[in-house]
């Protein structure tokens, strides 16, 4: 588990000290309208050759793997990041821990300083919600009122928030294979955003 520094610098290349946020803090600090709107400035950045990667490593072990994902932008700021996540299926039942884990390494990619270490978990949740509700924004078509979640792990409940932000949801279908789960979804998406989520059994007819 990180350990958050007790008066943590600002992302400036400080050679004093490197940031350190925990989870809770990300949580905190990094709202989805603000992560969708990162993403899309490096998915521009990308576009017109402003970015450097991406590129990705991955090593299977016995139970698991790890992967390290890095990529890094050359203007307006030179920042590399690098990503590493294990992911281990049988932690909830064997060690009671999440299955994926890892942390995100933010660098100044002019002098090679570690500028913040961060828990990739929030991190993971936000930036692939953000990435959903952009594809949505751009793809989908104009008059799309109804979405349907299929998995209702970790990652559910950030996907149908990004939707949400960029059509306006009339209703929304809940698929998972634990009905119990299933229903608390319905139950606390319904709320949060006012939109009707149904649980349905079969994927096909939703």
């Amino acid at each position: 588990m990180l350990e958050s520094n007790p008066t943590p610098p600002s992302l400036g290349g400080d050679p004093r000290a490197t940031l350190v946020l925990v989870s809770a803090e990300i949580e905190r600090l990094l709202d989805l309208p603000s992560c969708m709107a990162a993403v899309e400035r490096a998915f521009v950045a990308h576009a017109e050759g402003r970015t450097f990667g991406p590129a990705v490593l991955g090593i299977h072990v016995p139970g698991g793997g790890f992967h390290v994902k890095a990529a890094g932008t050359s203007t307006p700021q030179a920042h590399f990041a690098a990503k590493l996540n294990a992911n281990f299926p049988g932690n909830g039942s064997r060690f009671g821990l999440p299955t994926i884990q890892g942390v995100v390494v933010l660098s100044d990619a002019e002098n090679g300083f570690p500028l913040a270490v961060m828990d990739s978990a929030a991190i993971t949740v936000l930036r692939t919600a953000a990435a959903t509700g952009l594809a949505a924004r751009v793809l989908a078509r104009g008059d799309a009122r109804v979405a349907t979640v299929c998995g209702l792990g970790a990652q559910s409940r950030a996907q149908l928030r990004a939707l949400a932000l960029v059509r306006p949801l009339e209703r929304a279908f809940a698929h998972d294979l634990d009905p119990v789960r299933a229903r608390m979804f319905a139950d606390e998406m319904t709320g949060e955003l006012g939109v009707s989520v149904h649980v349905v059994a079969d994927l096909v007819a939703a």
